[in-house]
């Protein structure tokens, strides 16, 4: 892994990251659970990811931020194999962000819109049945806020606002076009701190909100 800033000017800065990985996978099969594994697979992955961002500082204690990243998650691919037998590649994502940023004195915050895309998702295969590929792709834009204020010495409070639009863009699976299933359409929080004067106690509270959501892929159920 390697990351580094360079500032290009007082102002202006760009941000550059890479990232190798290698995994190794080993799996067994047995159709009796008393003696050794019958069938053992070993397979191994590389994959690279990069990011790169950028900030620019305007008068007033405001600046623009966007950036660009890539990724990847093998949570829901290991071990698991197509109908030639062959292991899954890793679902790969990649995001887009723009937004703008205000910090002076007591107060902070932003205002950003962002785009997260996942490729290579596995759905059904539509020649061979009960099994699957990965020409599914999903989705979500959104935009979101959020701000701090210190109102005292021993004062303060943050909070933030998510908007989320998540969708299911490729599948054959019948949903395309579907709510993402587990992403709200919006969510909330908000949080306070004080810290009780001459005392090493420091008081917190806070409420989160998450709005309404798919229940599966697979169906119209909000919850």
């Amino acid at each position: 892994y390697a990351q580094d800033r360079i500032d290009l000017t007082d102002k202006w800065n760009v941000v550059l990251g890479a990232r190798w990985s290698s995994f190794e996978t080993r799996s067994e099969f047995s159709g009796d659970l008393v003696i050794d594994p019958t069938d053992v697979t070993e397979d191994e992955l590389d994959h690279s990811t990069f990011q790169i961002g950028s900030t620019y500082r305007l008068d007033g204690g405001f600046s623009l931020f966007g950036g660009y990243a890539t990724g990847f998650d093998m949570e829901n691919v290991a071990g698991s194999r197509n109908f030639s037998g062959s292991p899954f590649e890793p679902e790969e994502s990649s995001q887009v962000e723009a937004g703008l940023r205000y910090s002076e004195g007591p107060i902070s915050g932003s205002a950003s819109a962002f785009e997260i895309k996942r490729t290579n998702v596995v759905t059904d295969d539509p020649i061979n049945l009960g099994f699957s590929i990965q020409t599914g792709e999903v989705r979500v834009r959104g935009l979101e806020l959020e701000g701090a204020w210190q109102i005292s010495e021993n004062f303060s409070v943050q909070g933030g606002y998510a908007w989320l639009d998540g969708e299911i863009t490729s599948s054959n699976a019948g949903n395309q076009g579907f709510a993402l299933a587990d992403t709200p359409d919006s969510q909330a929080n908000l949080f306070v701190r004080y810290d009780l004067p001459n005392l090493p106690i420091r008081l917190r509270a806070g409420v989160n909100y998450v709005g309404d959501r798919a229940f599966s892929d697979n169906a119209g159920i909000t919850i």
